[in-house]
């Protein structure tokens, strides 16, 4: 019984091991070459969180670049809702129809940027994505409150490392 059981456990191992992709090594080294390696930079940023008794909408506003010369772009990001819905996801809301998008959490915001790597080989690009996440930083020097909510913002750049890269 011992030997069909480590029979059956060495055949499944190994029908595992036969059909699980192979990273090529030259990939791996191609994809560390273009991880971006200046911030990705976010400026204007301004959030209003509504009181929900008003039925005014809450809004999240900033500028986004990425200063990188192989992907350099830059553009604005503006979402608004009503008060029900909330301004925090879990799930990344595009900046138009940009690469870009972005998830705004209680104590912080990621950032995705999306872009396609050419292939030296003439297959079609990979597509990359990269994230960074950063705090927000929110304290009494950057809240203002009014009757209709608070308003959050900064003055200064808010810098986003890249601490994820998807191929």
């Amino acid at each position: 019984m011992q030997f069909i059981f480590s029979f059956f456990i060495s055949l499944v191992l190994s029908t595992l091991c036969a059909t699980a992709p192979v990273l090529d090594a030259r990939d791996a080294i191609s994809y560390k070459r273009d991880i971006p390696k200046l911030p990705y930079v976010v400026t204007n940023f301004g959030v209003f969180e509504a009181n929900s008794n008003l039925g005014v909408e809450s809004f999240i506003s900033f500028h986004f670049s990425d200063p990188n010369p192989t992907t350099k772009i830059e553009g604005d990001c503006l979402r608004s809702v009503n008060t029900s819905a909330g301004l925090y996801t879990g799930s990344f809301f595009p900046c138009g129809a940009s690469p870009y998008g972005f998830r705004y959490r209680n104590d912080g915001m990621d950032l995705r940027r999306v872009w396609d790597e050419p292939s030296p080989d003439g297959t079609p690009p990979t597509t990359i994505i990269a994230y960074a996440a950063n705090q927000t930083y929110w304290g009494a020097t950057n809240t203002s409150t009014s009757p209709f909510g608070k308003f959050y913002f900064r003055e200064e750049p808010l810098y986003f490392l890249v601490n994820q890269l998807i191929a």
